[in-house]
C-alpha cells in the first residue's frame, strides 16, 4: 500500500467504493475523463 506525508495541516476523508462510484456516475464526463487519466498514470 502507498503512503503519503502532508507538508501542511490536512483534512482526510475516507470514501468507500460504493459512494465513489455513485459520485462518479453523477460527475461531468470531462471530470470523469480527467480522473481516469490520473488513475491510469498513477497505476503505471
Amino acid at each position: 500500500m502507498a503512503g503519503a506525508r502532508a507538508s501542511k495541516g490536512s483534512t482526510i476523508i475516507v470514501v468507500n467504493r460504493t459512494t465513489f462510484e455513485q459520485k462518479m456516475k453523477k460527475a461531468d464526463p470531462f471530470i470523469r475523463g480527467l480522473l481516469n487519466i490520473l488513475v491510469n498514470h498513477i497505476r503505471s
